[in-house]
């Protein structure tokens, strides 16, 4: 199967910076979030005078929790029928947390060592006059330094996803996915009738299912995972290891 073409690339040179305080944002995903009035009116400014409606959202810094290493000494295999695939790392058990609270507040940060490097380029769908937020997360981004200090804004380059090169796995993780989120609907999960009309885009036509958005979407409705998690799933770019890492985490 050949590969896509390379999409073009129009990330902007600088962004301000969302520092979400509860969970990252995976992309594909839109979300409507509450902002106080601080930030509010800075990134109205911003908005209107950059002529643009991007913004980036980067997951808080946990400042408590010792930072996730690349290479952990404890590590286990995971399988697709029966074939051992990656030896993924060992991850904190996951905590249950409600995905209604998912960034719904942002905190005022000083510096961009504060939040995690590796975010989402969003676009601003909706900005009310009662402080609310409606974005929409298109791909990922990475953070380099910081462009202004008054309002958290950061150079950033595009990120991204390695190319696939095994496309007999890539269709039969994405079984996996859909089978697993289907476990998930019949469980009468909180996010059901989400996952429903993931599941249903993704079986009428599994072969043009792009791989890296259905982990996407059905990771940002697993409410198992815990923010560490959906981060380490964020960072990954190789779509094979990311589609796994996603099978690993809900199946603990």
């Amino acid at each position: 199967m050949a590969a896509a073409p390379a999409e073009r690339d129009d990330t902007p040179a600088a962004v301000i910076a969302l520092p979400l305080s509860h969970r990252p944002l995976l992309p594909g995903m839109t979300i409507q979030l509450q902002i106080h009035g601080a930030l509010y009116n800075k990134l109205v400014t911003d908005l209107h005078m950059n002529k643009h409606s991007l913004v980036g959202a980067f997951l808080m810094q946990d400042r408590t929790m010792p930072p996730v290493v690349a290479k952990p000494p404890a590590s286990r295999k995971v399988a697709i029928n029966g074939r051992p695939i990656y030896a993924l790392p060992k991850i904190r058990v996951p905590q249950t947390i409600d995905r209604v609270l998912m960034a719904s507040q942002f905190i005022d940060i000083p510096h961009i060592n504060d939040i995690h490097k590796v975010g989402t380029l969003c676009k601003v769908v909706q900005l009310t006059q009662d402080r609310s937020l409606m974005i929409e997360s298109l791909r990922l981004i990475k953070a380099s330094s910081m462009a202004d200090r008054s309002l958290l804004t950061v150079n950033v380059n595009g990120r991204p996803d390695d190319i696939i090169t095994d496309w007999d796995l890539a269709h039969q993780l994405k079984c996996a996915i859909v089978e697993a989120a289907r476990h998930m609907i019949d469980r009468k999960h909180m996010y059901e009738a989400h996952l429903r009309v993931v599941v249903e885009r993704a079986t009428a036509d599994l072969n043009g299912t792009d791989l890296s958005l259905l982990v996407n979407q059905v990771g940002g409705l697993c409410t198992s995972m815990s923010p560490s998690q959906e981060q380490v799933l964020l960072e990954q770019a190789d779509p094979l290891k990311r589609a796994a890492l996603l099978l690993h985490c809900m199946a603990l």
